[in-house]
C-alpha cells in the first residue's frame, strides 16, 4: 500500500500486490499516482488509458528509449525496471513515437536534458560520497 497526495490536499491509498514483480509494482504505483495527478474521480475507460499513458511516459519516455539506443522490449525492461508486459507497451509506443518525433522535438529534447542533468547530479553525489 502507498499513500498518494491528491488534489486539494486529499490523500488516497493505492494498493498493489506484493507478490508481483518489482517492475509491475513500479508501473502500478505510477498508474495510481497518475489518477491522483490527473484528478480522476471515477473509473472509466478514458481514465484508465490516460493513467496508463502517463505512467508509461513517466517511467520510460520514448525520448529516453531513443537516447539510450534501446532496440527491444527486453532492453527497455532491463533499463527502466519494468515488467516484460509493460516494457512491450513502452517499446511499441516508442516505435510509433519515432514517426512523430519531429513534432515534439523541443519537448523530447527537454526530457533528454533533464535526464542528463540527473545523471550528472547522481554522479556528483557518488563522487562526494567517495571522498568521505
Amino acid at each position: 500500500m502507498i499513500a498518494l497526495e491528491g488534489r486539494k490536499n486529499t490523500t488516497k491509498l493505492a494498493f498493489y500486490n506484493d507478490y508481483e514483480s518489482q517492475g509491475r509494482i513500479r508501473f502500478t504505483v505510477a498508474h495510481e499516482a497518475a489518477h491522483c495527478f490527473l484528478g480522476h474521480k471515477e473509473d472509466s475507460e478514458l481514465a484508465e488509458r490516460q493513467a496508463n499513458f502517463w505512467a508509461r511516459y513517466a517511467i520510460a519516455p520514448p525520448a529516453l528509449i531513443y537516447c539510450k539506443e534501446l532496440r527491444s522490449a527486453a532492453e527497455v525492461a532491463d533499463q527502466f525496471g519494468l515488467s516484460n508486459e509493460c516494457a512491450g507497451y513502452a517499446f511499441n509506443a516508442y516505435m510509433k513515437w519515432q514517426n512523430h518525433r519531429i513534432n515534439d522535438k523541443q519537448i523530447d529534447d527537454s526530457i533528454i536534458d533533464l535526464y542528463v542533468q540527473g545523471l550528472r547530479h547522481q554522479h556528483s553525489y557518488q563522487f562526494l560520497g567517495d571522498d568521505q
